[in-house]
């Protein structure tokens, strides 16, 4: 049997809920505060999402900063190790002074401060390579990869066969550039408008350093005596694989040379694009 609705069942005012106002939803909202509140919130979220985009690109200047300065510091450490040896316990060759490097091979006396030189070049060259590897700290491009495996080859071949007076010599000429270029990074990866004149000075003592010790030096100190004197005195076997691999990291200093020239001649804009080519890498 159905039962018809009573009075007690007709909902009264008191019993209705009343929607809070500005309720977008409701009929009985207000207009105005909903379109205001929706209006508040929207443009919240882009000034939140710009604000946490700053706060990104400021956590990566930082980290860049700071693993160019501690790159920086670790290559001053290496270049004063290696003059150091050179003046203490290298048997005579330096840079004006090659055919000690290779005369009277192999019966070089080997000290002790020698092998730890090219040791910690060595693992240098293989934090580089693995940072690169697991996507941490410095990530280092195409060619600079086949540079750090041409060179650590020769650290090897070197090192096993006493031919460490070279290397060492070979290391401190190249390795004079590499704490300016790396404080030149720092600098620009900082970010601050104040010291950009300071960056240009240091990477216009950087550009003279690189010239100088590895474009200009490089043939009369380096590549020279290993195709005249070298071969008076280390077999075939030695010499050819040596050849091989000092050739390549020298075509390497051209090709950076060209890519310093053009830097030096374009700014920033060079800049950013090799960091972009970089960053593809």
């Amino acid at each position: 049997m159905e039962e018809k609705a009573g009075d007690d069942d007709v909902p009264t005012l008191r019993q209705r809920r009343v929607p809070p106002r500005g309720a977008a939803s409701s009929p009985g909202g207000d207009p105005a505060a909903a379109a205001a509140a929706a209006s508040k919130a929207s443009s919240a979220a882009p000034g939140m999402t710009g604000d946490k985009e700053a706060s990104e690109a400021a956590h990566k200047r930082a980290a860049a900063t700071a693993d160019s300065s501690w790159i920086a510091v670790l290559n001053l450490g290496l270049v004063l190790g290696a003059w150091w040896v050179i003046a203490t316990h290298n048997g005579g060759c330096t840079p004006w002074s090659t055919w000690d490097c290779f005369g009277h091979w192999p019966d070089h006396p080997v000290m002790l401060s020698q092998r730890w030189y090219i040791v910690m070049c060595f693992a240098y060259y293989l934090y580089e390579l693995m940072g690169t590897a697991l996507g941490c700290g410095t990530k280092l491009k195409n060619d600079m990869v086949a540079h750090h495996i041409a060179t650590m080859a020769l650290l090897m071949l070197g090192y096993v066969t006493n031919i460490t007076r070279m290397q060492v010599m070979w290391q401190a000429l190249f390795d004079i550039s590499n704490p300016i270029l790396h404080t030149a990074k720092a600098l620009n990866a900082s970010g601050v408008k104040a010291v950009k004149n300071v960056k240009w000075i240091v990477f216009i003592l950087f550009a003279a350093s690189f010239f100088l010790c590895r474009v200009v030096a490089g043939p009369i100190s380096i590549l020279w005596p290993s195709f005249t004197v070298a071969p008076q005195w280390l077999p075939p076997s030695l010499c050819y694989p040596c050849w091989a691999l000092m050739v390549f990291v020298y075509i390497l200093q051209l090709v950076w040379f060209y890519k310093i020239v053009e830097i030096a001649v374009k700014g920033d804009k060079a800049v950013r694009k090799h960091t972009a080519v970089g960053g593809r890498h």
